[in-house]
């Protein structure tokens, strides 16, 4: 599906699952507590409300893309596998193979938790 299925096709797909990717009142509460200095010291003509309404519809349209991507294309890779490996006696081994080869995260990966303690993260 990816091979066929450019960006524009992807975002037309999410367009009609944008209704399961609403956030809910207090989310977005959280969002303007988080951003509210960054929207007050902005220089831009805009206002802060249409800024901060602009950033909360773009971070819903992700969740809706992200999730049609995963839907379509993730699940069919992972119900693949599971097919295919019909005992599915080591739980452990298709999670690594998931993290691995599916999220592209592998336990080895020394930048997993994007974390260095010789690094101050303020």
């Amino acid at each position: 599906m990816a091979a066929v299925t450019d960006e524009a096709a992807w975002n037309k797909i999410a367009q009609l699952h944008l209704s399961d990717a609403q956030l809910d009142a207090r989310s977005k509460g959280l969002i303007q507590r988080q951003v509210r200095k960054v929207l007050l010291s902005d220089d831009s003509s805009g206002k802060p409300e249409t800024t901060l309404s602009n950033l909360i519809d773009k971070l819903q349209m992700n969740i809706a893309l992200d999730t049609v991507r995963n839907e379509y294309m993730l699940h069919r890779t992972l119900y693949g596998w599971m097919i295919v490996d019909g005992g599915r006696s080591k739980l452990d081994d298709l999670n690594k193979k998931v993290y691995a080869e599916l999220f592209l995260t592998p336990g080895t990966d020394p930048w997993l938790g994007l974390f260095s303690p010789e690094t101050y993260m303020a």
